[in-house]
């Protein structure tokens, strides 16, 4: 399972703009060091869409675009509200 951490990472990232599996763990991946991530990235995707967090639609005959809902949308924007009350930067 991702982490907190880790799903609001793949969720900003799909924010920025729909993409494929592939893609997110490119992109994300980085941020993680380890492959823990990248072995966890599909389950927890669909775990994603599952709670209505991301849609996932046909990108190909071989890849989904996974894109955020406006329920990921807020669930984000709560993140980012608890953030500014305790976490300094």
């Amino acid at each position: 399972m991702l982490s907190g951490y880790s799903s609001s990472a793949v969720l900003s990232r799909l924010r920025e703009s729909p993409d494929c599996g592939a893609q997110i763990s490119r992109r994300v991946g980085v941020l993680n060091t380890g492959t823990k991530f990248l072995g966890h990235l599909y389950p927890n995707l669909d775990t994603l869409v599952e709670k209505g967090l991301v849609k996932k639609g046909d990108k190909d005959c071989r890849a989904n675009v996974n894109t955020v809902t406006k329920c990921g949308q807020r669930v984000l924007e709560a993140r980012r509200d608890w953030e500014r009350q305790y976490v300094e930067l």
